[in-house]
């Protein structure tokens, strides 16, 4: 995908190459973005481009024409005066060139203005920052995704496909006032037609998933007592290799292992869920092991498998690959997952739409 979203750079973001082109700007506002549409892009991109600001690796203007350089110390001086937030904006624009074909709608990102209000409601103008300053690093930087979100989607995919709520401000010479008139001005220009339809849609979802497998003093059911023995198994090979516990950051937890000290209490799991067509593929990454509620070091999951510990007569690799343990769920994407939710939220990943799981929990 990545190959395709930098050829479609190359060929759609370059002055001059459309023959008829629309110059619109989008008016983006951070309350229409859903959790349903899997991130919040005006929090993404404030965020985002104020981290490059102030480490210089970008400049900001005072507008398109880009007259005049804003330098990081006066962007906080203008914060500092107007009480104002540059990574807090309520609203942010994007300019942009479309040209409908009959395929679709190609757009050119030219560039953002950042703009705020003060406490009395005074707009704030923090300025303009130019895209092809900022178009190779959003190319591989991936967005902060909720539960609904694709882990792997870039700012740039993002931009491309316009998955997210916006008004238009400006559509060629015509200025656009409300709401309603910018719906029908995408529908006669955008129709059903998709943008940047060059670049293909996402067939997989994918999802990073981190859970917790945790002894239970009162296991009773098949998969708390499976845990408990997946954990047992871990300790009996600790407990048996004293050298490989130390190099693991032991040493850190206690001093000197007696036979019996040593408690495997949990264990933290990363694991990238790809939904592909409705079948769910799991790819386990890596895992922490915690002793007496100390974490070990993080271990690659293929390292681990290396060790050759059982889970009474199955291997590691067959103990993760039937799953029969039980888990929690503690984080999806870049979302905590509520302890109280993490059952809803298992249930809404096997047998739901996963563009709607917070809808799935909300309404269960």
């Amino acid at each position: 995908m990545k190959r395709s979203i930098i050829t479609l750079f190359v060929s759609c973001f370059a002055w001059g190459v459309f023959a008829q082109q629309v110059q619109v700007i989008l008016r983006v506002a951070s309350a229409d973005q859903h959790d349903t549409l899997g991130f919040n892009i005006v929090e993404n991109i404030t965020s985002e481009v104020y981290g490059l600001l102030m480490n210089q690796q970008v400049r900001l203007w005072d507008g398109p024409e880009k007259e005049i350089h804003i330098n990081a110390s006066s962007l906080k001086q203008i914060e500092s005066s107007s009480g104002t937030s540059f990574v807090n904006q309520e609203v942010i624009y994007i300019y942009e060139n479309w040209e409908k074909t009959k395929a679709g709608v190609n757009s050119q990102t030219i560039g953002f203005k950042f703009a705020g209000k003060n406490e009395k409601g005074e707009e704030v103008s923090y300025g303009f920052v130019d895209f092809a300053d900022v178009r190779n690093h959003f190319l591989k930087i991936r967005m902060k995704v909720n539960a609904n979100g694709n882990y792997e989607t870039t700012f740039a995919y993002a931009l491309l496909k316009k998955n997210f709520n916006f008004n238009l401000l400006q559509f060629g010479s015509r200025t656009v006032t409300a709401g309603g008139v910018s719906r029908e001005i995408i529908s006669d220009f955008v129709g059903k037609s998709s943008f940047n339809p060059t670049l293909s849609l996402q067939d997989s979802r994918e999802k990073k998933i981190d859970y917790v497998i945790e002894f239970s003093k009162t296991a009773q059911s098949s998969k708390a007592i499976a845990a408990n023995q997946l954990l047992a198994g871990i300790e009996t090979f600790l407990q048996n290799n004293e050298e490989f516990f130390f190099n693991l950051g032991g040493d850190r937890i206690i001093n000197h292992i007696k036979k019996g000290k040593i408690k495997v209490t949990k264990l933290e799991v990363t694991e990238f869920w790809k939904n592909f067509r409705g079948q769910i593929s799991i790819e386990t990454k890596h895992l922490t092991v915690f002793v007496n509620d100390s974490a070990l070091q993080r271990m690659d999951f293929n390292d681990f498998l290396l060790l050759g510990i059982q889970t009474g007569d199955k291997s590691m690799y067959e103990t993760f690959k039937e799953r029969e343990f039980a888990f929690t769920i503690r984080n999806i994407n870049d979302a905590a997952i509520p302890r109280k939710d993490a059952h809803l939220y298992l249930k809404a990943l096997e047998t739901y739409d996963w563009s709607k799981l917070t809808e799935f929990v909300k309404y269960y």
